[in-house]
Order: C-alpha cells, then sequence, then structure tokens
C-alpha cells in the first residue's frame, strides 16, 4: 500500500491503519461537542416555564381588578411588570406555570374557548428566579371593608396584593382608637380616606397615606360607651387579607361566666319546636340570570360579599339563621331549612358534569342510608353562607368539613356556566362548566312539626 508523503508526514510510524483509526476518533469527539452542546440546550429548555399573558396595564390598579375578576372565575393568577423601552412601565396578568409552550397553548385555548380571554401571548421564563424578579411589584392596599358579624364582634378587612407587617396600638382615654400603620406601601385608594360605618363598637375608619414614609395609617374611632376593648388580629396569607377583629372585654367575660355555669355546649335538652316546612327553597336546578341571585339573596337575607366583579349580585348584610345537628354519620341536618347535607363531600374539584355523576355514585352506594342525594341548587347552597369566618377561612360553620372550600349548584347561567358558591371568599359566582370546584351534596327532609333537641 502506498502512502502519501503528507499522510507520513502526519503519522510517521503509524501508518495507515491508525489514520484512519484517529480520523474515526476525530469525527466522534466532533460529534460529541454537537451531542453534549444539543443535551445543554435540551436541559436549558426544559428548565424554561410558561405563562398565558392575559393583559397588559399601565395602571397597577387595572391589573388588580382583572386578577380579582380571574379569581372569582376559578383561576389562580398572578402579575408582575415589564419596562418596555420608550413606552414605560406595564403590568402584566397571567396564568398559569406550564412546563412547555404546548401545554401552555392549550390551556389558553381553553381560556379562550370559555369566554375568559380573547387575545393571549405566551411568557416564555427562563427560571423561576426570573418569575420571582418580575413580580416584586410595590405594595398595594386595594381596599378596606368593614364587617358585623353575628356574635357582635365587629371586623375590618384590610385587602392588599402582598404579605403585611402591620403595627397596632391602642389610644385610650374619652375617644378611644385603635391605630394600625402599614410601611412600605406604594399605592391606597383616595376615595377612602374617611369610611363611615356607624358600629355598635367601630364608628368610622379613618385612613392617611404619607407619602414620604409610605406609612399608611387605619385608625379605627371606637365607641366611648365601652372602655375595656379586645382586639384580635388575624391574618389570611393565601388571600393577602389582615383583619382587625374587636369585641367588649365585659361581654366575654359575661360569655365565658354563662358558659362556665351551664357547661361547654350549654344545656344538654333545650327543646326548640321548629316549623320544618316554614322556609321551602327551591330544590330543582334552573337556568338564572344575575338579577334572579340578586332577588334570591334579599329573598332570603342569604348572605355573599362584594367584590368588583359581583357589585350587582351580593348582600354584605345578610345574616341567615341555621340550625345545624351533626347526625353522627357523615351527614348534617338544618332544621331551618329542612333539608339533609353531606358533612364533607367530594375529595377532589371536579368539572360540572362530573358533579352529578358524583351524586350519582352516592345513590348508587346508599350513602348514610339514602339514595335520592342530589346537586343543591344555589338557594340551598347559599343558605349554609355565614356572613362571617366561623370555619378558620372559611364562610361556614364548623359542623362541616373544611376541604370542599367551593361548591357547584344544580343551576345554570346559560349552556356552558353554572353557579357555585365560595366559601374561602364568602359569595356566589358562576364559572364555567369546565372548571372544577368541589361537590356538596343534599336531599329534602319530609314537612313536618317536630320538637327538635338543639
Amino acid at each position: 500500500m502506498t502512502v502519501s508523503p503528507f499522510l507520513q508526514h502526519l503519522f510517521p510510524r503509524h501508518g495507515m491503519k491508525n489514520f484512519v483509526f484517529n480520523h474515526f476518533l476525530m469525527v466522534l469527539m466532533i460529534s460529541s461537542v454537537f451531542f453534549v452542546h444539543s443535551t445543554f440546550s435540551m436541559a436549558y429548555e426544559k428548565k424554561r416555564t410558561y405563562s398565558v399573558q392575559l393583559g397588559a396595564f399601565k395602571k397597577l390598579d387595572n391589573a388588580l381588578s382583572m386578577v380579582d375578576r380571574l379569581k372569582g372565575l376559578g383561576q389562580y393568577p398572578f402579575y408582575g411588570y415589564e419596562t418596555i423601552e420608550g413606552k414605560g412601565k406595564f403590568y402584566m396578568v397571567y396564568i398559569g406555570k406550564y412546563g412547555s409552550h404546548e401545554e401552555a397553548e392549550k390551556s389558553a385555548r381553553i381560556l379562550r374557548k370559555s369566554d375568559i380571554a380573547s387575545t393571549y401571548l405566551i411568557k416564555a421564563w427562563d427560571s423561576e428566579v426570573e418569575i420571582l424578579k418580575s413580580t416584586d411589584t410595590p405594595l398595594v392596599i386595594k381596599e378596606i371593608t368593614y364587617q358585623l358579624g353575628k356574635d357582635r364582634k365587629e371586623k375590618v378587612f384590610i385587602h392588599s396584593n402582598g404579605k403585611l407587617s402591620p403595627r397596632v396600638f391602642a389610644l385610650e382615654g374619652e375617644s378611644p382608637k385603635s391605630v394600625i400603620d402599614i410601611k412600605d406601601v406604594d399605592t391606597f385608594k383616595k376615595d377612602q380616606s374617611e369610611i363611615l360605618v356607624n358600629g355598635e363598637l367601630i364608628k368610622q375608619i379613618r385612613t392617611h397615606l404619607h407619602r414620604d414614609s409610605k406609612t399608611l395609617r387605619i385608625v379605627l374611632d371606637l365607641s366611648p360607651r365601652h372602655k375595656n376593648y379586645r382586639v384580635n388580629q388575624i391574618f389570611y396569607e393565601t388571600e393577602n387579607i389582615y383583619a382587625l377583629e374587636v369585641e367588649v372585654e365585659e361581654e366575654i367575660k359575661i360569655k365565658e361566666k354563662m358558659a362556665k355555669e351551664m357547661g361547654q355546649w350549654g344545656p344538654p335538652h333545650v327543646m326548640r319546636e321548629v316549623k320544618q316546612s316554614g322556609i321551602e327553597l327551591r330544590s330543582k336546578g334552573e337556568d338564572i340570570a344575575e338579577g334572579d341571585v340578586q332577588v334570591m339573596l334579599l329573598k332570603y337575607n342569604f348572605y355573599s360579599s362584594c367584590w368588583n366583579y359581583n357589585d350587582d349580585f351580593c348582600n354584605p348584610k345578610g345574616n341567615f339563621d341555621n340550625i345545624f345537628i351533626d347526625n353522627g354519620n357523615g351527614t348534617v341536618t338544618d332544621r331551618a331549612t329542612n333539608l339533609m347535607w353531606q358533612k364533607g363531600g367530594s375529595l377532589n374539584m371536579v368539572t360540572w358534569g362530573d358533579a352529578r355523576e358524583y351524586v350519582e355514585q352516592l345513590n348508587r352506594h346508599d350513602f348514610a342510608g339514602y339514595s335520592d342525594w342530589r346537586l343543591p341548587t344555589l338557594e340551598e347552597l347559599t343558605s349554609t353562607m355565614e356572613c362571617s369566618w366561623k370555619n378558620r377561612d372559611l364562610f361556614i360553620e364548623s359542623v362541616f368539613d373544611r376541604q370542599q372550600k367551593s361548591c357547584w349548584s344544580s343551576d345554570t347561567n346559560g349552556p356552558a356556566r353554572a353557579w357555585k358558591a365560595n366559601f374561602h371568599f364568602g359569595y356566589v359566582i358562576d364559572n364555567s362548566i369546565e372548571y372544577k370546584n368541589s361537590v356538596r351534596a343534599v336531599r329534602s327532609l319530609p314537612s313536618a312539626l317536630s320538637k327538635v333537641g338543639h
């Protein structure tokens, strides 16, 4: 075999066979470089996160309004900001953190089909750090609301876009006050500088944002009629809500004394005569509009908190008295409405269609010995809504399980939407039937006059 002088110069001792081997090795090394580069690219691509961008606003308040509206529709939005050259800062509203562009696109098409999003963009995040950096927005106090509970406790709720670390102190004297200072506040509504509530304990709420120190001072003017107040602080971290609960020390001592004299649960055999047919609620699902819901809330004095997306069908002054009895078999009876409820409900959140299937399964298995369970109407479901947090962070009595935070009703609002009760925020709202909520089934009891131990 004749070897060229050039190859002999390259491989003077090893000949052509080793040249072929080394040539193969060189090709393998070059290929490995491309393979490693491709592998790193794929690994980098896997680290990326994708979100559906539904809005871009110059004003933060507008972005917050969209976030609240999306939460009311059962979504889990978040927001951040971007500085666009020549246009300034924009606040963006996003939904979801998906592992691929295709998954985000699929979700966006569902949102569009459900009339939640008319237009959208897919936002790619290179890392979780980039998401956190983008969503590091200023602290905004969105709203301050007042609520009178059935137990005569008065509460003030401070709604924000982030975690709060307020400083609370009291000013005693002829005009007692509770003062709340919140630091690093960027924005607060000017029209809430003075809120006249005229409660028995809290007469008015005054606010002032000190621009230099960025400290929002909230003053609760208390009634001089009482001298000793107890103020409790409550944090609802998931919703970014901080609450101050005010009650009178003398009344607390009276209640504690009565409880001690009667025992923790009161007299064991108090008999109450209840006309079970006194309050008869609609038991068959119908197609109802927002106006119908408002009529229902006022007719029965049912509670439903007001937000910017449901102020046409809410009733923050509602206060309905239930008579709940735990039957000890996974069911709860309400003698005020003559209904028997599941104490718990579905363990997983399901679509509206699957909610009906869940109830059918209860009947097939004779849950608690009955086979006439059904999906409740919105009237029936709202009758269990309390006017304040009773079950930790839920607007429902503690006799019920806490896992079912938002439950489907049998009532619809058009062909693609159904009504639900959100016990986490204390309101009724409609959702796309493709969204997922919990189920708490109900059945009607025979109407009769009876004496009930309570």
